[in-house]
C-alpha cells in the first residue's frame, strides 16, 4: 500500500491541506503548532477512527474559532488516495455534526455529539464494515510502529519483547542457556514445556498452595 496523496479539511487546526507523496520518501516540515501532529492523526483518524495514542480521548477533530468554541457545523473530513496491490484506492472520512429538535422551539439543536461517514472509493460503508475493509489491507499494529517512533515505547513489555524476537535472528533456548552457568540444569525443570508455559504452571500451582 502507499499512500500518493493526502488531503485535509476543517480537522482541529488545518482548515485546508493537500500533500502530494512522490516515489521517493517524503518529509513535512514546519514551526511549531503548524500542523504537523495533527496531519499525522488526521491519517491515524482516517484509517482506525483514533489518535497517535490509540485513544479517541486525545485530540478534538472539531475546529475552534478565534474564542475557542467548537465550530460544530464544519465538516473534518480526511481524504487519501492510495495505490494498494498496483490498483487506486481512495479513503474518505467525514464528521458532521448531530442535531436534534427543540420541543419548545421546534428549531434544531446542536446535540454536541457527531457522526462519522466512511468511504471506499465514494462507496459509503457503516462503520464496521469500514472497518473490517481497513484491516484486511493494513495491521494496525504495524502502521504505528512505522509512522510513529512513540509508539513502540506504548506497547505492553511482552508485545516489545515479541515484536523484536520477530525482527532479531532466532536464538534457541538451549543458545540463551549456555551464557550463563545459573541456567545450568532449567532444561530439567521445563521438561517438555517452553519457559513461558512452565510460569504459567507454576504460577497456578502457587495459587492453589495459598
Amino acid at each position: 500500500m502507499r499512500l500518493k496523496k493526502l488531503s485535509i479539511e476543517n480537522f482541529a487546526g488545518i482548515t485546508e491541506q493537500t500533500f502530494n507523496f512522490g516515489d521517493n520518501n517524503t518529509n513535512i516540515y514546519g514551526a511549531n503548532a503548524s500542523g504537523k501532529t495533527t496531519t499525522a492523526v488526521a491519517l491515524q483518524w482516517l484509517l482506525f477512527d483514533k489518535g497517535l495514542d490509540g485513544t479517541t480521548k486525545s485530540f478534538n477533530l472539531v475546529p475552534l474559532d478565534k474564542n475557542n468554541q467548537e465550530q460544530y457545523e464544519l465538516t473534518p473530513t480526511v481524504t487519501a488516495e492510495m495505490v494498494l496491490n498496483d490498483k487506486p484506492l481512495t479513503l474518505r472520512k467525514e464528521s458532521h455534526a448531530k442535531y436534534t429538535t427543540n420541543a419548545k422551539t421546534n428549531r434544531k439543536e446542536y446535540s454536541r455529539s457527531r457522526t462519522k461517514k466512511q468511504y471506499v472509493n465514494e462507496e459509503s460503508l457503516k462503520v464496521t464494515e469500514y472497518k473490517n475493509y481497513i484491516q484486511s489491507i493494513v495491521d494496525e499494529d504495524v502502521f504505528k510502529l512505522v509512522t510513529n517512533p512513540e509508539a513502540f515505547n506504548t506497547l505492553d513489555w511482552k508485545k516489545r519483547r515479541e515484536i523484536l524476537f520477530q525482527i532479531a535472528d532466532p536464538i534457541s533456548d538451549e543458545a540463551i542457556i549456555e551464557t550463563d552457568d545459573e541456567l545450568i540444569g532449567i532444561n530439567d525443570i521445563l521438561s517438555d514445556h517452553d519457559i513461558e508455559t512452565k510460569k504459567k504452571i507454576l504460577g497456578d500451582k502457587i495459587k492453589q498452595i495459598n
